[in-house]
């Protein structure tokens, strides 16, 4: 999934539901001599500027423009909101129209993983990265208990650890190394430092990183779901 992306020359790429593709939104008229449409701003209160943050080079942001746009497409209409420096630098903070594009999930992944999958897209279509972490590791553990990859007690409680199951998975050929690999330190280490370390900002690319391995895992269990049912049977998890 790709979220709005402010170019250089304050021209957005976002996806426009109208269109149902990734668009360019222009935030210049062309019938008006190339001028910006409407745009204001606001200036922040020192809280405000405390919470906002700093750009790159160190400076707090101030204030937030608010600015019209219109799609390249088929016309309609955007509104950004983005964060100005005390040095004029700028950073998106959100965009309208906010939709949020899915991952194309295979018809034979069960219907509660798919929702935990796409609620974790749409944490981080919001950017709330550290949300999406959690999310993403709790899809992989749901994947492999749903693949028979857990330890009922008495009491109906799972007593297998995460990293147990990707060891089980691994060990019987479901998961190559090299994603169990990954599953391990992009997604289970990952969702546990959200959950149990002290707060730290949560990047982009963490993310992104989580979630494509967790799809890929997903596509490896169910894109050719007979195939991996024999192979479970055969030792013994369904």
């Amino acid at each position: 999934m790709q979220r709005p992306e402010l170019r250089e020359n304050s021209e957005m790429r976002a996806y426009c539901p109208e269109c149902k593709s990734i668009c360019t939104f222009h935030s210049r008229n062309p019938d008006q001599g190339g001028n910006h449409y409407s745009s204001f701003s606001v200036n922040f209160s020192a809280e405000e500027i405390l919470s906002a943050g700093k750009d790159e080079n160190g400076y707090p942001y101030n204030r937030v423009i608010y600015h019209a746009y219109k799609c390249g497409g088929c016309g309609r209409g955007g509104m950004s909101a983005s964060y100005i420096s005390t040095k004029n630098s700028k950073k998106l903070k959100e965009f309208y129209p906010s939709a949020i594009t899915h991952e194309l999930l295979p018809g034979t992944l069960p219907e509660e993983i798919k929702k935990e999958y796409k609620e974790a897209e749409i944490c981080f279509g919001n950017r709330c990265n550290r949300a999406a972490s959690a999310m993403i590791r709790s899809t992989l553990e749901k994947i492999l208990k749903a693949n028979g990859y857990k330890e009922e007690n008495a009491n109906g409680f799972d007593n297998m650890w995460l990293t147990t199951k990707i060891k089980e998975a691994t060990k019987d050929g479901v998961l190559t190394s090299a994603r169990g690999e990954r599953a391990k330190n992009d997604i289970k280490v990952l969702g546990d430092e959200v959950v149990h370390r002290d707060w730290r900002e949560v990047t982009d690319e963490e993310v992104k990183n989580a979630l494509q391995y967790a799809l890929w895992i997903i596509r490896d269990l169910y894109d050719d779901r007979a195939t991996t049912e024999e192979i479970l049977q055969t030792k013994g998890r369904l």
